[in-house]
């Protein structure tokens, strides 16, 4: 079930998990969250997660992408 995931774009996505888990639908607000468990892998790289957030309650959707620290920008959020 879940390897069709990618398929769906996550405005269509995000909200069918958030009306399940909270029931009523508000805004949900995202941001990009870099090295969240403050450890790199082997090659020196971590991953990049979505955080969607609704009703204080946060879910993390992994992205597949992984980058150095030197590639992330703090202050943005956003890589280089």
């Amino acid at each position: 079930m879940w390897d069709d995931v990618e398929m769906f774009h996550i405005d269509t996505f995000l909200p069918l998990i958030f009306s399940h888990l909270c029931g009523k639908m508000d805004k949900i607000r995202y941001r990009l969250v870099y090295n969240r468990q403050n450890t790199l892998n082997r090659q020196g790289t971590a991953l990049v997660q979505v955080e969607a957030y609704l009703n204080q309650r946060k879910i993390y959707l992994k992205t597949n992408v992984y980058l150095k620290p030197e590639c992330w920008s703090r202050e943005g959020g956003t890589s280089h």
